[in-house]
């Protein structure tokens, strides 16, 4: 049977201040090319993470339809994913969420220009977890 790009599981959880998220259930990305990512519950995300200017043209960090993408994004981050694979597959995520193409290019180049800083520091930091 051939995979599907999806996310096959709700997106459940609680903010727990700060603009941050913990999922409340597992949560889930198939995709035919980097596989199936697996997210436990517990894990706290910050969303799609862009400078407070930038809402009236974005939205927030979680009222679009790239919050799903964007914790897998995060979740990514702290495994020491390549941070080039992890990019990619959050510009697939949103695909499959069909955010409108302007914003999916803003957000996958500025995160190509920028992301290199929280990766750097998740890489960094030796086992803890942080977004």
């Amino acid at each position: 049977m051939q995979i599907k790009n999806s996310f096959p599981l709700p997106l459940r959880g609680e903010f727990v201040g700060g603009g941050k998220w913990k999922l409340l259930e597992p949560f889930q990305y198939h995709s035919k090319k980097y596989g199936t990512t697996k997210v436990p519950a517990g894990f706290i995300s910050d969303g799609a993470s862009f400078p407070a200017f930038a809402y009236g043209i974005m939205g927030s960090p979680w009222g679009g339809k790239y919050a799903e993408p964007s914790v897998i994004h995060d979740w990514d981050y702290n495994q020491k994913t390549p941070q080039k694979i992890a990019d990619k597959k959050f510009l697939e995520g949103m695909k499959v969420k069909k955010v409108f193409f302007i914003k999916r290019d803003i957000m996958y180049r500025t995160l190509r220009m920028f992301g290199w800083f929280s990766w750097r520091k998740n890489k960094t930091t030796k086992g803890e977890r942080h977004v």
